[in-house]
């Protein structure tokens, strides 16, 4: 595959994408510049292993991160004449989150607002609390409908906290994630090439688009892109529970790595420039030791921003090395076997 590329292929390790957007601090440093598209590659354990699914537009929900603290006057649960109860004022309050989908929210777009936690402090049972901790997050597709929910829910929680005699401060995630929207053109190019490595019957169109958030999103903002769901699901070795659970297991996939590399080769066929593969150092490791080729002379580095010929195109060119270990001391140059 490397002497049919004649472009330049990044292959990116996704730093902190659980909730702290590492691909817009990636994107800041640099790692888009001069890429024409972007393909992703994102396993679900609720299709089956081997089947490859794409859409174009609208395939990630964007999010954002609520913590909301109700301040009230504690005091004994047989005076609560004598409090400003806070658990009542938040109780109300996620009552009160609920017509913001069935009322506010248009239900060709859709949007999920979630409470995922409701916490009084360790209390006792005949205390009521002086505050309550609320933490959940919002989804939505539409932009629109991101920033109105954005708003609307920030107002049931002051407004809910006054008219209980209650005060209420809220904070957000400093990185929401936008919606994740794909390129028809590079969904394309992306399904044509897995259809080669899976068969094209694997290949397949996803039905409809998740509510979950990709921090891949970002780098689906500045350039065409693809975002493809690898199936694992394999109930033989217990490959079914979600991909946060801690019962997870993954069902590997030999092809997945050509599945991946496959998706960029289209693309890469219309540039000029030298091929330029970037991958974690444990990956790196692993090919190494898989071609037996001799440990790096520099401990730790594996070979950190030396220069290689691939495929016979030529050479990189200068490397920033050092800029590079200090961002990420795993992301190396390496040729791929």
């Amino acid at each position: 595959m490397e002497g049919q590329l004649r472009g330049t292929v990044r292959l990116l390790f996704q730093p902190a994408e659980e909730g702290w957007g590492g691909a817009k601090v990636m994107i800041e440093e640099g790692a888009l510049d001069g890429v024409s598209a972007v393909f992703g590659l994102h396993v679900l354990p609720f299709i089956p292993t081997g089947v490859v699914q794409l859409r174009a537009g609208p395939t990630f929900a964007g999010s954002d991160r609520f913590n909301v603290t109700i301040h009230g006057v504690g005091g004994h649960a047989a005076a609560p004449h004598t409090t400003k109860d806070p658990v009542l004022a938040a109780s109300m309050a996620v009552v009160a989150l609920q017509p913001l989908l069935s009322r506010e929210t248009d239900p060709l777009q859709g949007g999920v607002v979630t409470v995922s936690r409701f916490n009084t402090g360790p209390g006792a049972s005949n205390i009521i609390p002086q505050s309550v901790n609320l933490v959940g997050t919002i989804r939505a597709f539409d932009p629109a409908t991101f920033v109105h929910l954005r708003q609307r829910v920030a107002d049931v929680f002051s407004g809910t906290a006054t008219l209980y005699g209650c005060d209420a401060s809220i904070e957000w995630s400093p990185v929401p994630y936008p919606p994740l929207v794909t390129s028809q053109r590079a969904t394309e190019l992306a399904m044509t090439a897995a259809a080669k490595v899976v068969g094209p019957g694997n290949a397949q169109e996803l039905p409809q688009p998740f509510m979950f958030a990709e921090d891949f999103a970002f780098l689906a903002g500045r350039v065409p892109a693809a975002f493809a769901m690898l199936g694992i699901r394999n109930e033989t070795v217990g490959s079914v529970h979600g991909l946060h659970s801690p019962q997870s297991r993954t069902s590997e996939v030999r092809s997945q790595q050509q599945d991946h590399l496959s998706m960029a080769e289209p693309q890469a066929k219309q540039e000029k420039e030298p091929v330029h593969l970037l991958e974690t150092s444990e990956s790196a490791e692993l090919h190494r030791k898989q071609r037996g080729d001799p440990e790096p002379t520099s401990p730790g580095k594996s070979g950190l921003g030396r220069h290689i010929d691939v495929g016979g195109v030529g050479d990189f060119g200068p490397v920033d090395t050092e800029r590079m270990q200090q961002k990420d001391e795993r992301n190396i140059e390496h040729r791929v076997p």
